[in-house]
C-alpha cells in the first residue's frame, strides 16, 4: 500500500521505481531487524513507529515464540513490549491510510492519460 501512494506521486513509472526502493530501505532499517533500537538515534526513533515491517516482523516473532519464556523476555527487549493484536491494528490501519493518501493523490492529480482515446 505504501509503494501505491508512493508511486501514485511519480509523474511516470520510472520515477516511482527509483523513489519506492528508498522508502522501503527506511521503513527496513528502522524496523528493529538489522539495526536494534537502542542504537538508533533519537531524534530518528519516531520513524520505527511508521514502519509496517516493524509491525509484520513483531506479529510474526510473537506468534512463533509465543509460549517460549527465554524468547519472550528477548522479543520484548527486540521489537519493544508490543501486542499481537496492536501489530495486526497497525497494519490494518496503515493499509488503509496508504490506500486513501494514494485515492486522493490520483483524484488531486487527475489520470495521467490522454482522454482523447
Amino acid at each position: 500500500s505504501m509503494t501505491v501512494a508512493i508511486s501514485t506521486l511519480a509523474k511516470d513509472a520510472q520515477v516511482a521505481a527509483s523513489i519506492v526502493p528508498v522508502f522501503m530501505i527506511l521503513a527496513l532499517l528502522f524496523a528493529g531487524f538489522l539495526i536494534p533500537q537502542s542504537l538508533i538515534p533519537p531524534f530518528l526513533a519516531w520513524i520505527q513507529y511508521v514502519s509496517f515491517i516493524k509491525y509484520g516482523l513483531t506479529a510474526i516473532t510473537l506468534t512463533q515464540f509465543s509460549g517460549v519464556p527465554t524468547w519472550e523476555e528477548e522479543v520484548n527487549n527486540v521489537y519493544g513490549n508490543v501486542s499481537l493484536a496492536t501489530c495486526y491494528a497497525v497494519l490494518i490501519a496503515e493499509a488503509i491510510i496508504f490506500r486513501l493518501m494514494a485515492y486522493t493523490f490520483l483524484r488531486i492529480n487527475g489520470p495521467k492519460y490522454d482522454r482523447k482515446l
